[in-house]
């Protein structure tokens, strides 16, 4: 069995209108590709890559754990 290594993550403090890249599932606030408040985060893992992700995402990323915010 393979355990998946949780990722780091930064907040930028930016937030403007977008698309969310996660897309978890429905419950995404930008679901239909309807741009809406989003954050820009660091994923710092592999070097810093930007995501852009809307509050629901980042927050169910964070409480199953698969997120640690720095």
């Amino acid at each position: 069995m393979t355990t998946q290594q949780k990722e780091r993550v930064e907040a930028t403090g930016v937030f403007f209108a977008g698309v969310c890249e996660v897309k978890l599932d429905e419950r995404c606030e930008t679901k239909g590709g309807k741009p809406r408040p989003i954050s820009a985060i660091w994923l710092m893992n592999q070097g810093k890559r930007q995501v852009d992700v809307c509050k629901f995402c980042m927050d169910e990323k964070i409480n199953r754990g698969d997120w640690i915010l720095d």
